[in-house]
């Protein structure tokens, strides 16, 4: 369980950053157990709260990366190679991120001076930019991809690699040889990135360095019929409240472990790919009841307005400033993309 505390003073703001993003992420800040957690859009602009987070000292830098997402998001940055620099400042890296829309006509040279708006270039952006050391997604080989896309990418700045590694979600790998529950050579390198241990029982390490957690909601959504929408309540107890292989260990504790050991938390709403913010705001708050104890509402910063308000809120200013800047698009059954689930 998330232990509740009777005050709460979040250590950090980011409001200065909040300001600073476009209007279509409508950030909103929270905390589960004393980490910051960030609600945002889009994935890509993880990097910016990511480098905040690393100024503010929250995360080191570079940070492990660890995200749960129904994508790799591992496509190799084709934008202007010199943008990609250790040096960046934030608002070089906020213009970065400033993708022009999915369905822009925009030439390959202004394509060039940004990340890819499909948010599928970004994990290796940020190996690049010094920002992410090595990375686990969890959940990005479920939608047709596979194990063995799991890779070491070597960076241009550096010449240093990085571990990707393409894992199962935590209940199944929790499983009976799962990645999580057989200490096989192939895993072996998954837990050394994670601190996972089995010496003495299932477990994390102590003293590890704090690690950035990604969540992003299409992670917890399902197709059919043309028709994207959040999983429904069986599939949200069944990854997280049903027993595994792993005694005593549950999704849910997983995931709350996970938490314990980030500087950060940041939920990505992507509501393109979720069937839109309705669906988006339906998955949060199933993850919010089902991973998180509720708690994910309960903290928002002091504010008269409740956090529930406010998320439905900044849906709501999403949706509008879509349609404000161009066409809404149809919400997308699930991103496309060449070979999904495969990192390039």
């Amino acid at each position: 369980m998330i232990k509740r505390k009777a005050k709460r003073i979040d250590k950090t703001d980011f409001s200065e950053l909040f300001a600073m993003l476009p209007a279509t992420e409508n950030p909103v800040q929270t905390s589960l157990d004393d980490v910051p957690v960030i609600v945002h859009e889009d994935h890509r602009w993880l990097l910016p709260i990511a480098y905040f987070a690393q100024e503010k000292k929250l995360l080191p830098k570079p940070c492990t990366l660890t995200v749960f997402d129904q994508h790799d998001d591992g496509v190799k940055p084709d934008c202007t190679p010199g943008l990609l620099d250790p040096n960046i400042s934030l608002r070089a890296l906020i213009d970065l991120c400033q993708a022009p829309p999915r369905q822009s006509t925009a030439v390959a040279p202004e394509l060039s001076r940004h990340l890819r708006p499909l948010d599928d270039d970004w994990v290796k952006a940020g190996m690049e930019l010094g920002i992410f050391g090595d990375a686990v997604i969890f959940g990005g080989w479920e939608r047709g991809g596979r194990r063995d896309s799991s890779q070491l990418y070597t960076d241009k700045a550096t010449g240093k690699p990085h571990s990707i590694k393409i894992v199962s979600l935590p209940k199944a790998a929790l499983s009976f040889k799962g990645e999580l529950s057989d200490w096989a050579r192939e895993f072996e390198p998954i837990w050394k990135i994670l601190g996972w241990t089995q010496k003495g029982g299932f477990h994390f390490e102590d003293g590890l360095p704090k690690a950035l957690l990604s969540i992003d909601l299409d992670c917890f959504a399902c197709s059919c019929h043309g028709q994207t929408f959040s999983w429904p309540t069986k599939l949200f107890e069944a990854e997280f409240l049903s027993p595994t292989y792993c005694s005593e260990w549950t999704g849910k504790r997983f995931l709350h472990s996970l938490i314990a050991k980030a500087g950060i938390v940041a939920i990505a709403r992507e509501s393109e790919c979720t069937g839109g913010p309705e669906e988006s705001q339906l998955i949060l708050e199933g993850l919010n009841s089902h991973a998180f104890d509720g708690e994910l509402f309960r903290h928002g910063l002091g504010q008269s307005v409740s956090l529930r308000q406010r998320l439905e809120e900044s849906g709501r200013k999403q949706a509008e400033e879509r349609k404000r800047v161009g066409a809404e698009p149809p919400p997308l059954p699930l991103r496309r993309r060449p070979k999904p689930g495969r990192v390039q």
